[in-house]
């Protein structure tokens, strides 16, 4: 008796540990297992942070650098591009190029720099897994540097660059006029209308890129990302305005990301 209320527990230990292992290997399986499609697509965009590599020549610094990759569609000729953008502007334009497992579940975005890997949860929503960049490539971002954080990010139709924007933790004011594609920094006052004399350019409504008119002329790359996005799981109650700063004779980032939120004086 004794020796089969052994074996029945030892059955029982088995199962549990079976289930066990099998609900951890289907939290790791999608969900949902349909393609993603460039419509879809059209809807994010997905921001990249970069450090130098431990490896990397002094030249290229120590800090993080932001890359967005956003597709576009080209009514005109119905076809659909991915632009790549840094801190000098647009970097790379393709013809879209997805491909997709359907033993996965998994669409690969394919970049100049690699792919990004996506899929769906178990509510059908989209899903950014992670990027698999080419390391044979000669680009700077592939050689010297190492991608640190991945975030994917849901646009909005809304219009974001008529507005000033504050540091949220220390001073730094940014002010945007969306009719003349003009803008201003200032590290101690909101800058004022006869101040706005640096241009920029816009890729999308959540993508900005401009140098400025100071002695050094750096290289700005200004994201949005909208209110229920946040970033790195913070401050998702805000408009967020990310600001990625670099030399513009060098690969080289100036200072950390900028975090700023919408300011209402």
């Amino acid at each position: 008796m004794k020796n089969l209320t052994k074996l029945t527990f030892a059955i029982l230990a088995f199962m549990l540990l079976f289930t066990a292992c099998s609900k951890d290997e289907d939290d790791n399986t999608p969900q949902v297992v349909k393609e993603i499609t460039a419509e879809e697509l059209l809807e994010y965009i997905i921001i990249e942070e970069y450090v130098p590599k431990a490896s990397a020549p002094a030249e290229f610094g120590d800090k993080p650098i932001l890359t967005t990759t956003a597709i576009k569609k080209e009514i005109d000729i119905d076809k659909f591009f991915t632009t790549v953008t840094t801190p000098y502007g647009p970097h790379a334009v393709n013809f879209l190029q997805t491909i997709y497992d359907a033993n996965t579940g998994i669409t690969s975005l394919e970049t100049k720099f690699g792919y990004y890997d996506l899929t769906r949860d178990a509510s059908g929503q989209i899903v950014l897994l992670k990027s698999r960049h080419n390391d044979n490539s000669n680009l700077y971002i592939s050689s010297h540097f190492d991608s640190q954080y991945l975030q994917l990010v849901k646009r909005t139709l809304s219009i974001y660059d008529d507005a000033t924007y504050k540091k949220i933790s220390g001073n730094g004011y940014y002010r945007f006029y969306s009719d003349e594609r003009k803008w201003r920094y200032k590290a101690n006052a909101q800058p004022v209308y006869g101040e706005l004399t640096w241009y920029y350019e816009k890729l999308n409504n959540n993508i900005w890129y401009g140098q400025d008119g100071g002695t050094e002329k750096y290289n700005n790359l200004f994201i949005i990302i909208p209110k229920g996005n946040g970033w790195k799981g913070q401050h998702k109650d805000k408009d967020l305005l990310l600001i990625s700063t670099m030399h513009k004779d060098y690969y080289k980032a100036i200072g950390d990301i900028g975090m700023y939120e919408v300011y209402d004086n």
